[in-house]
């Protein structure tokens, strides 16, 4: 007998996700590409890119970590490289990243 006030919750798959993993990872490594391969460019703009593909990718991990190895990668080190240690260190990164890609691309500007 199910109570329909407390549904039971639904089981979530861990997908492999191999697309979205290369696909952020390309993301973050473009901005480091660029910023190594054009020398005498702003560095900052690139830097500040890839901070904030950074705080995505934790907020990412966090909502989204059965989608893809690499937000499960992200979410293992919230629980375990992180004092305290729990899944909710995402956000305290996600905003860590996000203010210094913003300041990059304030002192660029």
């Amino acid at each position: 007998m199910s109570n329909p006030k407390f549904p039971r919750p639904r089981e979530i798959r861990h997908e492999p996700g191999y697309g979205i993993g290369i696909a952020f990872l390309a993301l973050l490594a473009a901005p480091l590409l660029y910023a190594f391969a054009s020398p005498g460019s702003d560095d900052r703009i690139a830097g500040g890119a890839f901070f904030l593909l950074l705080a995505f990718v934790f907020l990412l991990s966090y909502f989204q970590s059965h989608r893809s190895f690499l937000f499960r990668w992200f979410e293992w080190l919230c629980e375990h490289g992180s004092v305290p240690a729990s899944r909710k260190m995402a956000f305290f990164y996600f905003f860590i990243a996000l203010f210094v890609g913003v300041a990059h691309l304030w002192l660029a500007s």
